[in-house]
């Protein structure tokens, strides 16, 4: 099983790293118990271009298709409910700022008739996984991805106006778009580090998320090579 890891910064895999031994042969690396298993790191870079970019030309190479896309790392809760530090499957994605700004509000391009909203890879407007995930004991959720990180009372209420979500992230959607268009199988992994509020770093635990990330992420590895 070969499973491509990605990620839009080495800074939130830090602690993953320490669960991975590199092999001797191509530069992947290993995981101890899990023979006959290999992971491909992919660093794309923040946000939404830079990481459809990377992504397509990755799927695209000459390289054989990954068993797994595994989209990991940190991102902003909207919901109560999910404190800093908990993990997340991420099953639904939206381009939030897909659109135009009009006096009456945020319009999107489906709202325009510019994209037809039930039009692969889309289903209402959306990015639903096909795949079905191991069974892990992690909250299954929704997410926006937007190129900006909303820290404003004005920014984050516009946002909530166009699309109710648990969390946002900056490459999500970017990731679903080109793997589901691929037919990849994928799994968006996320650990809380913020409340998307009014912005106050003094809030953000991100060394937890972090170390939270790399326990859900082997734990995941594990259950998919259970399966193969």
């Amino acid at each position: 099983m070969h499973i491509l890891l990605v990620a839009a910064t080495t800074l939130e895999l830090e602690y993953i790293y320490e669960g991975l031994k590199r092999s001797k042969d191509k530069g992947y690396y290993l995981i101890d118990g899990c023979p006959g298993l290999t992971i491909e790191v992919l660093i794309t870079g923040v946000g939404i271009h830079p990481t459809t970019y990377r992504l397509t030309k990755r799927v695209l190479s000459s390289l054989p298709k990954p068993d797994w896309v595994l989209n990991v790392g940190i991102a902003g809760s909207f919901n109560d409910d999910i404190k800093l530090g908990d993990g997340v499957i991420v099953n639904t994605q939206t381009f939030v700022d897909w659109g135009v700004a009009d006096p009456h509000g945020f319009l999107s391009v489906f709202e325009l008739k510019f994209e037809d909203k039930d039009q692969f890879p889309f289903t209402d407007g959306q990015l639903q996984n096909p795949n079905t995930s191991p069974t892990l004991p992690l909250r299954e959720v929704s997410s926006i991805t937007s190129n900006s990180s909303h820290g404003t009372t004005a920014s984050i209420r516009n946002v909530m106006a166009q699309q109710e979500a648990d969390i946002e992230s900056m490459e999500g959607a970017a990731v679903s778009y080109v793997c589901i268009q691929e037919g990849v199988p994928y799994i968006e992994l996320r650990t809380i580090s913020n409340r998307v509020e009014k912005r106050d770093f003094t809030k953000w635990d991100i060394p937890l998320a972090k170390r939270n990330l790399a326990t859900h992420f082997l734990s995941l590895v594990k259950q998919l090579k259970s399966q193969r």
